[in-house]
């Protein structure tokens, strides 16, 4: 990943081009606080990725439980493999804390 890319800031104008939002991403608190923030919120159904920011980024979003579950399972790296196949520099976003991480069947501590 150039990682140039994905640390740029947002511009001011980023706020008019809507932000497009898968249609089964579940968090409504998310889309809430993207629309107090300014941006213009559009759902639809993504080819890959929760979120895309047209031209700029395209976002997995995930939680903690289920990112290190998707990790197991090679989820992650389908949905990565995805991601870079678009023109838009890939973002994983993790949500919540490491405590929230229950162990998986079979493991330690299960």
């Amino acid at each position: 990943m150039n990682s140039s890319r994905a640390t740029q800031p947002i511009p001011a104008a980023a706020h008019l081009e809507p932000l497009l939002v898968d249609d089964r991403e579940r968090s409504l608190g998310l889309l809430q606080a993207l629309a107090a923030e300014g941006f213009t919120v559009e759902r639809t159904r993504l080819p890959a990725g929760d979120l895309l920011l047209p031209g700029r980024w395209r976002i997995e979003r995930k939680t903690v439980a289920d990112f290190r579950v998707s990790l197991f399972d090679g989820r992650l790296f389908r949905q990565a493999a995805r991601l870079r196949r678009h023109p838009e520099a890939p973002l994983l976003i993790l949500e919540g804390s490491w405590g929230e991480m229950q162990p998986l069947p079979g493991e330690l501590g299960a």
